[in-house]
């Protein structure tokens, strides 16, 4: 399961300690003695010039100062008063989507949109669909495009091309989890639900211009199949 639980501190710790693991990387240059006496001066005025700054006291708005304790005093409630408003924060992670997670839903939201197209430019048809099958509705406008398959014994199947920026469903995960996968080559998720009526599942992947989803009354493997066959003849 990709759920996870992160407070505010979490997150920042994770960022900076992926920050400073790029900084270990770097090699470390040699620097003349010269360069370093210079330095060195550089270094000791910076330090003069901030205790002076430091000792200055905070103005408010109205003119008055306010003292080094109190700005400290601030500073603490401020922070407190985050954390317990923010508390924790139940996230989704996977290679292409980010999501934040509910008690009976999970946001999700494309990872990586930059480059992607802001408008459908090329409207996606499926080309490989099940045995039985016909297209049966179509809608389309500049961010999504969706068509509805059935058959004879009125099964679904649910095909949806968003832009990635307009991208942000709410998907039911009441006892269920996102999992991710691939679709030929393609960072994937998928979802299957199983009870009293059956089974359906959803397919969600990310083809580098839009996020391409699959929901029908198949299990996961079926449609995971699908998706890959009309990726790999095309749309």
């Amino acid at each position: 399961m990709m759920n996870k639980c992160y407070s505010i501190g979490d997150l920042m710790s994770m960022y900076y300690e992926r920050e400073f693991a790029a900084v270990e990387q770097m090699p470390i240059p040699k620097l003349s003695s010269k360069h370093n006496r210079k330095m060195k001066k550089a270094f000791r005025i910076f330090a003069e010039n901030s205790m002076s700054i430091n000792n200055q006291p905070m103005k408010t708005v109205t003119g008055r100062t306010i003292s080094l304790r109190k700005r400290i005093i601030f500073a603490v409630i401020i922070v407190v008063l985050l954390a317990f408003v923010t508390g924790s924060v139940i996230v989704f992670v996977s290679s292409g989507f980010r999501g934040t997670v509910y008690n009976d839903n999970t946001r999700i939201f494309a990872f990586d949109v930059g480059g992607s197209p802001s408008v459908i430019e090329e409207q996606y048809m499926l080309s490989v669909v099940p045995e039985g099958f016909e297209l049966c509705e179509y809608d389309a406008n500049d961010i999504y495009v969706y068509s509805l398959y059935k058959n004879s014994e009125n099964q679904t199947l649910v095909f949806q091309q968003t832009v990635k920026s307009k991208f942000h469903p709410h998907i039911n995960t009441e006892e269920y989890d996102l999992l991710e996968t691939k679709v030929n080559g393609c960072n994937a998720i998928y979802i299957e639900y199983i009870n009293a009526y059956g089974v359906s599942s959803t397919v969600i992947w990310d083809n580098e211009d839009y996020i391409l989803e699959l929901f029908g009354n198949f299990d996961n493997n079926e449609l995971r199949d699908l998706a890959i066959s009309n990726e790999i003849d095309g749309f």
